[in-house]
């Protein structure tokens, strides 16, 4: 059976892993007579620190502190999170990076395009793997702003950028957060005891549920408010062992479009969609002409 899940297809998925420097911007410049922490990146970054070795990527706190995730260069389950000062660079913050199911030392790989991701309420969001691996979904962790508490976690996030979708935008959410993740959501098909529905989701960071996959051992997750599968069903593995098989979606910190209530969902079947969040539907948007990997890259608006 071909494989569909952690590395496959990752020379087509991934970002290029380049060392880059953070030039300034006029966003930077602008926020310069405001503050004396430092400035405001406009990418992320992915480099290596040759010193010490360990590999750094790179976000903004929205209150000027970098938020890093950095790993050891010789094992992927040896990483911390970091909270930096903009002008010093030095540490504000650190939390080492474990699995919410046992407390084992995970991390992140470098194929993976995950990064941290700061909520309006400061909240800091990160996927990672998973020790032992639960069908290469791992998981997305959730920290305070200053990192010294661990919160819910999310039931993927390997390869996972969540995005910031307002609760205004989800008529049917009932519930008290003021914001809600969009979040990959793929099942691999037979990787430890993955389906093949793959699907995206809106989750509520302040609300729980019990995981369902055996490999998460019970383990509570943010709620899932809504989710979509795929549209197109996975032919080379709809099977009576995984009937309901479809392609993954292939985004990464998906466009939101408050105005309409949608967000722009890239596919694997070469199509890009628009999902109503109000309404829970999707329509084909843009037809990419080819299919695979290669559209796992951020939507823009």
């Amino acid at each position: 059976m071909p494989r569909s899940g952690r590395d496959w297809l990752i020379k087509k998925i991934s970002f290029l892993r380049t060392e880059n420097t953070c030039a300034l911007t006029p966003a930077a410049a602008s926020l310069a007579r405001k503050t004396t922490s430092g400035a405001l990146c406009s990418a992320v970054i992915c480099w290596t620190i040759t010193e010490s070795t360990w590999r750094l990527t790179v976000t903004e706190m929205p209150y000027f502190s970098l938020n890093f995730a950095a790993k050891s260069a010789s094992t992927d389950n040896y990483a911390y999170l970091l909270g930096l000062n903009t002008s010093t660079l030095s540490t504000k913050y650190r939390v080492f990076l474990t699995d919410p199911r046992n407390g084992n030392a995970t991390g992140v790989s470098d194929n993976s395009t995950a990064s941290p991701v700061i909520g309006p309420d400061n909240d800091v969001y990160f996927g990672v793997s998973a020790n032992p691996d639960n069908g290469s979904r791992g998981f997305l962790l959730h920290f305070s702003g200053d990192l010294t508490t661990t919160k819910t976690p999310g039931a993927f996030g390997w390869d996972n950028t969540p995005a910031i979708v307002s609760n205004s935008m989800v008529s049917s959410y009932t519930g008290s957060s003021t914001y809600l993740l969009l979040s990959n959501y793929n099942d691999y098909v037979g990787q430890v005891d993955g389906q093949g529905v793959n699907k995206v989701a809106l989750l509520d960071p302040t609300a729980t549920e019990t995981e369902s996959h055996s490999s998460s051992n019970g383990l509570t997750v943010m709620r899932e408010v809504l989710n979509i599968a795929g549209p197109t069903p996975d032919a080379a593995n709809q099977n009576t062992t995984f009937p309901s098989a479809v392609l993954q979606w292939l985004g990464n910190a998906f466009a939101v479009n408050a105005s309409t209530k949608t967000v722009i969902l890239p596919s694997s079947d070469g199509n890009l969609y628009r999902w109503n969040v109000s309404t829970n539907s999707i329509s084909q948007f843009l037809n990419l002409g080819a299919t695979g990997g290669s559209q796992n890259v951020p939507t823009v608006i």
